[in-house]
């Protein structure tokens, strides 16, 4: 009997030895999860922050993209001018033929070059046309879908139907395929 009372007295000390080792293990269970919380919010908070700053890059691009779309807008218009400046030399010039005798045929052959524009011109104007129409034109779901809430709100999935909608619109406008 006496050996029944070691054994159940070791039984005892090895069942608190497995309790406290358990405690034990369980704080630090609890102890591993407060850090992972704590990791988890410190996550979150690091993900805003590069979100943050992401978007302020997305920002800062688009302006030095409006300040370079400006900038090539004006060089598009100087030079208009002075195309326009070369145009009208010519018809100066033309005139001036046209006085002398004997330049009938010249003449001709001047008026008939300047009554067309470069073929690649009268192309590229369209196309500007087109783009300065539509960009004018534009609707605010071009800009904003579902609701009102701005494109880059919405999934990524929802982003890519709204941008493939938008370049079919676009390409449609154009009577691109």
């Amino acid at each position: 009997m006496e050996d029944d009372k070691s054994t159940f007295s070791t039984l005892e000390s090895q069942i608190a030895e497995l309790k406290e080792s358990l405690a034990r293990t369980l704080e630090t269970v609890k102890q591993n999860e407060l850090r992972l919380a704590e990791k988890q919010v410190e996550l979150a908070q690091a993900e805003r922050e590069e979100a943050a700053a992401a978007y302020r890059d997305a920002l800062e691009s688009r302006r030095a993209s409006a300040d370079r779309v400006t900038q090539k807008a004006e060089d598009l218009l100087s030079e208009l001018d002075s195309y326009d400046g070369e145009t009208l030399s010519v018809r100066r010039l033309m005139e001036d033929m046209r006085e002398l005798a004997g330049n009938e045929e010249r003449v001709a052959e001047m008026e008939a070059e300047l009554a067309e524009d470069p073929e690649d011109l009268g192309a590229a104007f369209e196309r500007l046309v087109g783009t300065i129409k539509w960009r004018l034109e534009r609707t605010e779901e071009d800009v904003f879908v579902n609701g009102g809430r701005p494109m880059d709100d919405l999934s990524e999935d929802l982003q890519e139907v709204a941008h493939a909608r938008r370049r079919a619109r676009i390409k449609e406008y154009f009577g691109k395929d």
